[in-house]
């Protein structure tokens, strides 16, 4: 039987997304938009956000690429 989650992992979690929010001219808007798009997309913040990083420069550095020969 698969073991319950403990409380002690939303306490951990709620921490770690704080943290990751220390970060100087960040609007309190844009925090709360994260924080409901990893909701939405049923992830912690810290995934959801380095997901989206990710993506982000996969996209700019595929513009950036010289267009391959045929």
């Amino acid at each position: 039987m698969p073991a319950d989650p403990s409380p002690h992992d939303d306490v951990s979690d709620a921490r770690e997304n704080e943290r990751i929010w220390r970060i100087p001219g960040m609007s309190p808007a844009a925090v709360e938009a994260a924080r409901a798009a990893a909701r939405r997309a049923g992830l912690p913040l810290a995934a959801w956000l380095s997901g989206l990083i990710h993506a982000v420069a996969d996209h700019e550095d595929a513009e950036d690429a010289p267009p391959r020969s045929q």
